[in-house]
């Protein structure tokens, strides 16, 4: 299953992008035109974006992250770290490099785990109870966000995104279902 992505430039450095929760793969491009001249690839993650109805796991999101962004350096935000962080560690040989931002190795307690798969089954529910726009607003007036600044552009492309495809994702690529790396990380 082939996630879409687009590409921008071409030669060395080959680097790719993979957005957080509610983003698309346009969400990296304004902040990737800082980096001069190489290849940029933008991949839209499972359930997001162009990649909507493409319901995959942390392991299959990995892979087809893998194909995509073979031999160059993954860069990933939140969700889409913990997703190169499964590329990366199913595929080691297949990256120059891996960035990592605001993402997490899993959570290593059996417990608290659990309890952050049932926080984001509720997070789901709520996602296709009250709907995409409702749930966007409100997103992005948690106070994780409290110092960032969200324009309309921003907010409609988050809109693209379907409240069933935003639940899928959290079913399957959430924190909760992510079962702790943490002793895997020697390996790369």
């Amino acid at each position: 299953m082939t996630l879409h992505f687009t590409v921008h430039g071409s030669g060395d450095p080959r680097l790719s992008f993979l957005h957080g929760f509610t983003q698309t793969s346009k969400s990296w491009v304004s902040p990737a035109s800082a980096i001069r001249g190489g290849t940029k690839q933008f991949i839209d993650a499972p359930d997001h974006g162009k990649s909507q109805g493409q319901s995959l796991n942390l392991a299959e999101a990995g892979n087809a992250v893998a194909e995509i962004a073979l031999e160059s350096t993954l860069i990933g935000y939140s969700m889409g770290a913990r997703i190169a962080l499964h590329a990366v560690l199913q595929n080691p040989k297949a990256f120059n490099g891996v960035v990592l931002v605001r993402g997490t190795a899993g959570i290593a307690d059996d417990q608290e785990r659990m309890n952050r798969k049932l926080d984001d089954e509720a997070l789901a529910c709520s996602i296709e109870d009250k709907g995409n726009e409702a749930f966007i607003r409100e997103w992005v007036q948690q106070p994780l966000f409290a110092n960032s600044r969200f324009s309309e552009e921003d907010i409609a492309d988050r809109l693209r995104n379907s409240a069933s495809s935003l639940a899928s994702s959290l079913r399957l690529c959430g924190t909760g279902t992510q079962r702790s790396l943490w002793d895997d990380l020697k390996n790369i």
